[in-house]
């Protein structure tokens, strides 16, 4: 309408887009023509037994259409389809559904609803929103979800409600505008279902528990009345009464009157009423009116304040008078004081006379005995827990030391030295115990200082102090044993202090609790703590603990307790005491059985490997093995006795490993025989059982299988009489890092039973010998690899009266006085057998060769001793030993002089030659030469034509060939690709080098057959050819003498030979080890 003119009319053909401003007006005619066009199917849901029925209702712009049948709904939807189509409009379809009410379990809907061609999902569950409708028409599920939103605000806002410095009106208002809201959102639908009403009103009141912050124990009701809210029942029985009171004052052709008169109609008809009518009536009967009354007399307003009276004052205790007192809880008397002062008021009121008062007067009762006790074991507990932590690292440090021994070799360097496995562990046995005796002493000082009387009176004192002595007794063979099953000590360490916190705190903790109960769980208690009591730590905290408790438990058992009572600290005294003995005998059969090859090794053996061993097929242990015929020789020699008076007798020795999936055979049936005075090279890789033939003989493992003698004593069964006769060098030095040199000498010396006023000679005599005087007072942790080497073989011939003989002789052209003390040491113990595994590891070529000259004079002067040496190096081999044997998968497979090897399987010959360095006389003379092609530049560019023409102005064209990535000028050709250029001097100086190593590649392919270069490191080569015909070796090393006599002579080299400066021939075998 323009200016009070109507505008015409026009059709729509194409409607109007969304957004335009007739599109409100045009969607609100179509959507109210669209209910009318539903309702004239006339296939509703009848309203209870009227004759109303509805078929649609509409939400906004939300349709929902009703029927009592599949079919009257599918017309329904039909209507609908069609009537949209004429207003060229489109139902969104993936978002409609269909539910099926009410449905009978017995006979489900199976129907299936189309829009169109479409079909409509058919759901349980509707989320309409934010209210989840179910099929059931029950409110459950959405109210359950609205309690999870309610508590989940409540936690979020948890910082903003528990504030104490912001006004308590501020959080009320946060609550009833954030939380209460959506608690009470469809509340009237609250029916059927207590838990879920329950859940909303404790999501309602725990907010106010916040804001007031008092405990959740606290009264729903004294919250309310102290925050002045109703619960969420009584608000919705309020709203409801006032639904109740307009659909009464509606006519009766509106529908909501309709629907309340259906559900009035149930209690007409004598069913039982719903519960929201029960509701309804035991308000109504609250106020105390007539029904009728009220709804013709009272005014909407009015019948609302009495409505929330009646709820509010529902359910809830009426009192006469109440007073509201806050008091400040951290002030213990407050409480009472106050009360006094409002009850003075009330006085004074009643009476009329402000002068009367009621005076209170508190004073505290006396301490009873039970009091003074509990406090007293409150405290000595406290006492205890520190103690045993403290306690609870010092066998800890025991077990890091001993560990650390075993992985370092040291225990094994000692036993093997000398020293009696009785002898190690009573010697470590008796210093942790005298250590553990100051931090005791000090415990029992401090507890006296402190007066704890529970653990230090009277009789008390003496039981803690024989509680910390037979700690001290048990508590190391204990650790002991524990350190077998460790190989690290930091993981061994850690381990054990763990399991100390466990066991001595921990565990006495919670039997102690136990005790207090009654029935099973006392009982399970004392049956932990009779297998617990075995492990002294928890033996000391569980004493220390009960102790500490006697008060409380005499006056809980009605039993005056002493501490020496079984069920204090008694128990724990014997077991202690009894586990003293027990565990230091278990320990020597532990190592027995770890070690050598002793009776009890054996048992244990048979019984570690069980059936696995019986499941080794003869090929696995080496039984069908091709054996060389000089290694079945030395088999035979032994075999036959032979070799019964070697040093040395190994016979038929195989080692068998357990392993998860079975066992892995180490060493294969080894026999071999070493006689005094020679040296045996035990040759092979990683994994060949070198170690282990060395770890058996040494005495370190028990053989599965075979014996070895040393000395003529069995390994297993006279282990102390071979630890005189053995010096031995581990792989791994075995040092002490805050013991010197000298005294590392002069403990082995003492160990080897050196007498005292003869050691000091001895240990200088290796300490002049290895060369390590400069070093000799210097802690062994900060020598260099190579002079631990050294310290480690002098360690190893400690022992040996005739090692250095030949330096003493010197000593004595020096000295006149030095003849004493070369008298005195040949009256020493003498060493039988050497055990040295890879001595020269981490040495320098100067320090090794040193190292290769004591060795060969103990080998070739004292020909009394025999020698056991395991290397990787086969020069070190030929060097030291006269009979190499080559281990390969735990077997012998080759044994002889290392000249016997070369001759049986010896492939051809390696030479190795290096000419002599480049003066800068020829570099000099060779840039000259150069100077034409590279036209007086100082750098090379990366153009090759200019490399070619300064090979062929050098006449070595050959040479260009070789500028490659992998070729004799590798180091020129990268010096140009990333550097751009080579200087022409470096370029002078490589031509004249690789010009002189030409002419030996020459010579040595014209000279021997099939002779090739292997390696070159710039002026160094190394060849390899095969055995020439009609050619000795001697005939070989003449031709090339003849060549480096030749080379000499050149004019070009005069005065400069360009033959070799080094040259080495030697010849490949089979086995060999570089």
């Amino acid at each position: 309408m323009l200016d009070g003119v109507l505008s015409k009319f026009f059709d729509i053909e194409q409607g109007v887009p969304q957004g335009y401003t007739l599109s409100p007006t045009l969607f609100q005619v179509f959507i109210n023509d669209l209910l009318e066009v539903v309702e004239a199917v006339r296939k509703g849901v009848k309203v209870g037994d009227t004759e109303t029925s509805v078929s649609g209702m509409l939400f906004a712009d939300d349709f929902v259409g009703m029927s009592d049948t599949p079919e009257g709904l599918q017309l329904q939807i039909d209507a609908a389809k069609k009537f949209t189509d004429k207003w060229r409009l489109s139902a969104n379809v993936q978002k409609s559904a269909v539910m099926v009410c009410n449905e009978n379990k017995e006979e489900p809907v199976e129907h299936r609803w189309k829009w169109g061609i479409e079909e409509i999902a058919v759901v349980d569950q509707y989320t309409y929103l934010g209210v989840e409708i179910a099929k059931d028409c029950s409110w459950n599920a959405h109210m359950s979800k609205v309690a999870e939103k309610g508590k989940a605000r409540a936690g979020k806002l948890h910082p903003i409600l528990a504030n104490r410095h912001l006004d308590t009106r501020i959080n009320l208002t946060v609550l009833k505008s954030v939380i209460v809201p959506p608690l009470e959102y469809t509340r009237e639908a609250w029916e059927g279902n207590k838990k879920v009403v329950k859940e909303l009103e404790a999501a309602q009141m725990k907010a106010a528990k916040i804001i007031l912050g008092c405990s959740t124990r606290t009264s729903n009701a004294a919250v309310r009345a102290e925050l002045g809210i109703q619960s969420l029942r009584s608000g919705r029985d309020a709203r409801k009464l006032t639904w109740q009171y307009r659909m009464c004052g509606m006519g009766e052709e509106r529908l909501p009157r309709i629907v309340w008169e259906a559900k009035w109609a149930n209690k007409k008809r004598g069913r039982q009423p719903t519960e929201w009518v029960k509701v309804v009536e035991d308000v109504w009967k609250g106020l105390d009116i007539d029904e009728d009354e009220t709804l013709e007399t009272e005014g909407l307003q009015g019948f609302k304040e009495k409505i929330s009276v009646a709820c509010a004052e529902r359910g809830e205790k009426k009192s006469e008078e109440r007073t509201k007192l806050k008091a400040n809880y951290s002030a213990l008397h407050s409480v009472p004081l106050y009360m006094n002062q409002v009850n003075s008021a009330i006085l004074r009121i009643v009476a009329g006379n402000d002068a009367l008062s009621i005076t209170t007067s508190m004073h505290p009762l006396p301490r009873t005995r039970y009091q003074n006790n509990f406090d007293s074991g409150v405290d000595s507990f406290n006492v205890t827990f520190y103690i045993l932590i403290a306690f609870s690292f010092v066998p800890a440090a025991w077990m890091a030391y001993i560990v650390r021994e075993k992985e370092t070799k040291c225990k094994h360097q000692q036993v093997v030295s000398g020293v009696g496995l009785e002898a190690y562990w009573l010697s470590s046995y008796l210093w942790d115990f005298v250590s553990l005796m100051p931090p005791m002493a000090f415990t029992l000082i401090i507890l006296a200082a402190a007066d704890v009387g529970t653990l230090i009176s009277g009789e008390a004192g003496a039981t803690t102090f024989l509680l910390f002595l037979l700690y001290g007794t048990s508590m190391p063979c204990y650790t002991y044993l524990w350190s077998f099953a460790f190989k690290n000590y930091s993981t061994a360490q850690n381990a054990f202090l763990f399991h100390n916190w466990i066991t001595g705190l921990i565990l006495p903790i919670a039997t102690s609790i136990m005790a207090f109960f009654d029935g099973k769980v006392s009982d399970v208690g004392d049956g932990i703590a009779t297998l617990a009591r075995l492990v002294p730590q928890y033996a000391l905290g569980s004493g220390l603990m009960k102790m500490s408790f006697i008060p409380i438990l005499s006056f809980f058992n009605d039993t005056e307790y002493t501490p020496l009572d079984g069920a204090i600290a008694g128990n724990s005294l014997r077991y202690m005491g009894v586990c003293s003995v027990v565990y230091f005998v278990l320990l020597l059969v532990f190592e027995r059985i770890s070690a050598g090859g002793s009776f009890l090794s054996g048992i244990y053996g048979k019984l570690v490997l069980g059936r696995s061993l019986k499941k080794l097929t003869p090929k696995q242990l080496g039984d069908e093995d091709n054996i060389d015929e000089d290694v079945r020789a030395e088999m035979d020699r032994v075999a036959t006795g032979a070799a019964d008076n070697d040093v040395v007798k190994v016979a038929g020795l195989r080692k068998v490993y357990p392993v998860s999936n079975g066992a892995k055979v180490a060493v294969k049936s080894t026999s071999l025989g070493i006689p005094r005075g020679e040296c045996f090279g035990l040759l092979g890789i990683n994994g060949a059982g070198k170690s282990s033939t060395l770890a058996i003989l040494s005495g370190e493992l028990p053989p599965t299988t075979g014996s070895a003698l040393l000395g003529g004593f069995d390994v297993g069964k006279n282990p102390e009489e071979i630890h005189r006769l053995v010096g031995y060098c581990p792989q791994f030095d075995a040092l002490f890092e805050t013991l010197t040199g000298r005294e590392h000498l002069a403990l082995y010396a003492a160990i080897k039973g050196i007498p005292a006023d003869k050691r000091s000679a001895a240990v200088n005599q290796k300490i002049e010998e290895m060369g390590l005087t400069r070093y000799a007072e210097r802690p062994a942790g900060g020598y260099s690899g190579g002079n631990k080497r050294k310290l480690s073989v002098a360690m190893a011939m400690i022992g040996d009266p005739q090692v250095g003989n030949k330096n003493r002789e010197t000593s004595e052209a020096k000295d006149d006085g030095s003849s004493t003390v070369v008298a005195e040491l040949r009256e020493l113990p003498r060493l039988s057998i050497v055990f040295l595994d890879e001595p020269s590891t981490g040495m320098d070529p100067m320090a090794r060769r040193f190292m290769w000259n004591v060795i060969m004079r103990i080998v070739t002067e004292n020909k009394e001793c025999a020698m056991i040496l395991t290397t990787h190096s086969m020069e070190e081999c030929e060097a030291l030993c006269q009979r190499i044997g080559i281990m390969v998968g735990g077997r012998l497979r080759c044994l002889g002089t290392s000249q016997h090897l070369k001759t049986r399987f010896g492939k051809g010959f390696q030479l190795e030659a290096r000419v002599k360095a480049i003066l800068p006389e020829e570099t000099d003379a060779m840039m000259t030469e150069l100077a034409s092609a590279t036209n007086g530049q100082g750098t090379l560019g990366n153009d090759g034509g200019v490399l070619r023409a300064a090979l062929a102005a050098a006449q070595a064209p050959e040479l260009e060939a070789e500028v490659s990535p992998t070729g004799r000028g590798a180091s020129i050709y990268h010096a140009i690709a990333n550097q751009g250029g080579v200087p022409v001097r470096d370029l002078a100086a490589w031509i004249c080098v690789e010009k002189k190593c030409s002419k030996v590649i020459a010579f040595m392919q014209q000279q021997f057959a099939g002779a090739v270069m292997r390696e070159k490191q710039n002026a160094k080569m190394r060849f390899e050819f095969p055995p020439q015909k009609n050619q000795t070796l001697a005939q070989m090393f003449g031709v090339v003498e003849v060549f480096n006599g030749f080379a000499a002579q050149q004019e070009e080299e005069l005065g400069h030979a360009a033959g070799t400066m080094y040259l080495r021939v030697s010849r490949e075998g089979r086995e060999r080890s570089r």
